[in-house]
């Protein structure tokens, strides 16, 4: 799992899991991902070769039919098999023992 706390920008890479962004995301050239992308802005894929397997969460929804934010032949393939192995392959969080914790209901 990836958290970035602003605006991310990905290109000719490959990445699996989960990845967080608290802002938005921009695809560009040849990016693979296996997982989920969740983002609290918009999500724009531009250039050839982008492809999501997996899922896709936005605060903007990507729309095939808005050339400005999916464009070239980029693709985003919902994919229930990479989303079941990204969740059941992470690990379990455990409480870190020189940490004090209260859970607040």
């Amino acid at each position: 799992m990836v958290y970035a706390p602003g605006d991310v920008a990905v290109s000719g890479a490959y990445g699996p899991g989960i990845l967080l962004i608290n802002a938005n995301l921009s695809i560009q050239c040849n990016f693979t991902y296996d997982g989920q992308l969740i983002a609290r802005g918009t999500v724009k894929l531009t250039g050839t070769g982008n492809h999501v397997y997996g899922g896709v969460m936005a605060a903007n929804v990507v729309d095939s039919t808005d050339a400005s934010k999916l464009s070239g032949n980029s693709g985003i393939h919902y994919s229930r098999c990479a989303l079941n192995t990204v969740f059941t392959t992470m690990s379990l969080g455990a409480r870190a023992p020189q940490r004090s914790w209260i859970e607040l209901l």
